[in-house]
């Protein structure tokens, strides 16, 4: 049985990439990784409770950029731009260079297959409809110069 608790948040896997592009943010776990999670109140704004999930319990900043389409079996999947470091993370998390990557590395491939995807649109090389403006690495940055 599910409780209230449960229901009042959603749970997210969160893809974090650098500003090029190059590193994913994981959870080392044992020999494998995961990718990080954050559990969001539920009827919220998503991306300003990505923001402050993500600075208090990973010691980072980033920008939410776009969430993947949920499948009805699967995770939920939120992409994210990493902005600054901080301090004292809560979660145990590492950048991991996103070009070596493969499907043994993760305990999950459903996570690779989202990774795979999320880096692909924030690079450009492939279009998605619904991904808008902010699915591009550095728009943030480009918007404060």
């Amino acid at each position: 049985m599910v409780s209230a608790d449960q229901n009042a948040h959603e749970t997210y896997r969160v893809i974090v990439l650098d500003r090029s592009g190059a590193h994913v943010l994981l959870v080392p776990d044992g020999q494998h990784h995961i990718l990080p999670w954050i559990e969001l109140p539920r009827w919220q704004r998503v991306a300003e409770n990505l923001s402050v999930a993500v600075r208090h319990e990973w010691g980072e900043e980033g920008l939410g950029l776009f969430e993947l389409p949920a499948n009805n079996d699967g995770p939920r999947y939120l992409a994210a731009e990493h902005f600054r470091t901080r301090r004292d993370p809560k979660m145990p998390t590492r950048w991991v260079r996103v070009d070596p990557l493969t499907q043994n590395l993760l305990l999950e491939s459903r996570d690779y297959a989202a990774i795979e995807e999320v880096t692909k649109l924030c690079r450009g090389e492939i279009e998605w409809a619904f991904a808008g403006p902010f699915a591009r690495l550095g728009w943030f940055y480009e918007l404060r110069t």
